[in-house]
């Protein structure tokens, strides 16, 4: 009777395991127009040079893949091609630039487009300091666990991101 029951007890742990590798793949995330707002809050003396308070372009992108986002912000030349606001790899889905006065208070509008699954969000100050000039932001998607099955459903609404843009860098983490 005991091998019949470390039989079936194998034979269980066998199809639970094959059934967690075999959760669906997480699906695209559709195309939405104007998907993405941007809400931004500058300060007065914003990118401030020669006490002086400056315009500031930012560029946000829509990634694939992480990719070398990261590396980038750390290398002053990969910070400049980001600037360029151009399509540098083939991670990049989108790009949009803004351009930012000291003090401004908008809320900006871009399309998400399909298959982001990172944001991320470089601005161009005269002193760039490392860790303080952009921000890579994971895409969030929705999920529900029904028994050993996960469904996936991609979050139709609009991502909203506020951006604070201080003296001399981004203030905090966007959210």
């Amino acid at each position: 009777m005991s091998d019949r029951f470390g039989v079936f007890l194998l034979l269980a742990a066998n199809v639970f395991f094959a059934g967690c590798s075999m959760l669906p793949a997480l699906p695209e995330v559709p195309f939405l127009k104007d998907g993405i707002s941007i809400s931004v809050k500058a300060e007065k003396d914003l990118n401030t040079f020669n006490r002086e308070p400056h315009t500031l372009v930012v560029v946000v992108y829509q990634f694939s893949e992480q990719g070398t986002f990261r590396a980038m912000l750390e290398d002053p030349a990969g910070v400049a091609t980001l600037l360029e606001g151009g399509i540098f790899d083939k991670i990049v889905l989108a790009k949009n630039k803004l351009v930012i006065q000291p003090g401004d208070k908008k809320k900006y509008f871009v399309d998400r487009v399909v298959g982001v699954r990172y944001i991320g969000v470089v601005a161009g100050y005269y002193i760039q300091q490392p860790g303080s000039i952009g921000r890579l932001i994971p895409f969030e998607r929705k999920s529900n666990m029904i028994y050993f099955w996960r469904l996936f459903q991609s979050d139709p609404s609009e991502t909203r991101l506020e951006l604070m843009l201080g003296k001399d860098g981004i203030i905090g983490n966007i959210i």
